[in-house]
């Protein structure tokens, strides 16, 4: 994939996410008393528990650009409220991936995530993350392992019945502090699984995703 055409599709992307969920949320403002029975209807925003696979696309500015897979497991410890009060729960995340490049370069990537998720609301989530991430990059001359503590401040809005704009900002320090976002829009559908499609950049780095999500 060329710079060109990957900043390409990233820019269209971004578009489109940003233009769905502002479409959205104009057609529905007029209706919004109407329409209330149908939201207090549709599927309750949750915090998500389950295995997650993704396809990426990955570059490292002037160092890899390739694309593989991720798989990670996200889990629930409980809330930390009163025990009728289910609006502040903790969880962790462990992820993995891999990316190859067309030059046999490889991009291997491990982190270790606690977060803290507040339900503001059935349709607003937000949440506070820490953690602990390794990138390593080998078949090349500038191949080389990093170690980062990454935090992530975001939240998750139900914006349309059976969709998510899930947000964050992220600060990672590495050898330098480094500023970048994520974002991305989700389903909340109550089947065997859910997906999403999004990007994230911070620093030098730059991600497209699609993911499928797997509930118990």
């Amino acid at each position: 994939m060329s710079k060109f055409n990957a900043k390409t599709i990233r820019r269209t992307l971004i578009a489109a996410i940003l233009g769905s969920a502002s479409s959205a949320a104009i057609a529905t403002e007029g209706t919004q008393t109407q329409q209330a029975e149908k939201v207090e209807a549709a599927a309750k925003l949750e915090l998500k528990e389950g295995f997650n696979i993704s396809m990426q696309s990955n570059e490292i500015d002037s160092v890899f650009e390739g694309s593989g897979l991720g798989i990670s497991y996200q889990t629930n410890f409980g809330n930390l409220l009163k025990a009728h009060d289910e609006r502040l729960n903790l969880y962790g995340r462990m992820h993995y991936q891999i990316n190859r490049s067309d030059e046999d370069a490889q991009l291997a990537q491990a982190d270790i995530t606690l977060g803290l998720n507040f339900a503001h609301s059935d349709k607003l989530h937000v949440y506070l993350e820490s953690a602990m991430l390794q990138q390593e990059v080998s078949g090349q001359p500038q191949s080389f392992t990093r170690s980062y503590d990454v935090t992530r401040l975001g939240a998750r809005y139900n914006f349309k019945k059976n969709f998510i704009l899930n947000g964050a900002a992220i600060h990672r320090n590495g050898e330098q502090n480094e500023l970048g976002y994520r974002i991305a829009v989700e389903s909340t559908k109550k089947d065997a699984y859910s997906v999403g499609m999004g990007f994230s950049s911070v620093g030098d780095n730059d991600s497209l995703f699609i993911s499928i999500f797997s509930k118990f």
